[in-house]
């Protein structure tokens, strides 16, 4: 699946599928942005349900981002009626590709991480949203994945490649997992995180 993120992410993650010799169709999820939308709903309804009380009784010991973070339920969709036929909608787009594909690989982070000196309590809501935006809408899915770490040229930091399957493709995810982790050590032995 091709994203939007770094260019040295998305060839690291062709370089890391040539390199384990699979074959590669290239594939669309249109589903993609309902299933975060979903996902977005889901996590703030739970944490909300999870976390209010301790807000209510005891907001001297709730720091302010978290409070502002939590107070958004509404605004992102928590409490939206249709929110499990939009859920069922973006799941059967996503499990409609696996009559194409067994398996998808796309970056499981569309950046490199940031450093600590330029996360603030200003910009942890917007770096976090980016950096879940590719696992995210799979989480809502319910479908396995993996993640692993994989070579980048022109980055001190590796890439991440993310691989997703249908419902119950742990074993086949693992297997692959394997097989690209093996190229990896083949190709990249003794370099970074290859050593």
């Amino acid at each position: 699946m091709r994203t939007a993120g770094d260019p040295r992410i998305e060839t690291a993650v062709d370089e890391a599928l040539r390199a384990a010799e699979f074959d590669v169709v290239p594939v669309h999820w249109a589903g993609i942005d309902l299933a975060m939308q979903c996902f977005t709903a889901i996590f703030f309804a739970e944490a909300w349900d999870c976390n209010h009380a301790l807000i209510q009784q005891h907001p001297e010991e709730v720091g302010a981002d978290v409070a502002a973070t939590l107070s958004l339920r509404d605004d992102m969709g928590a409490g939206r009626a249709d929110l499990a036929e939009m859920l069922a909608a973006s799941t059967i787009s996503l499990l409609e590709l696996f009559d194409r594909v067994e398996v998808l690989a796309l970056p499981t982070m569309p950046i490199f991480p940031p450093r600590v000196d330029q996360i603030s309590a200003q910009t942890l809501f917007a770096w976090v949203v980016q950096l879940t935006s590719l696992t995210a809408p799979f989480n809502a899915a319910g479908v396995p994945c993996t993640a692993q770490p994989i070579p980048a040229t022109g980055s001190a930091l590796p890439a991440s490649l993310q691989l997703v399957g249908p419902l119950r493709s742990e074993e086949l995810l693992v297997s692959a997992a394997a097989r690209i982790e093996q190229a990896m050590l083949a190709t990249h032995a003794g370099v970074g995180v290859w050593r």
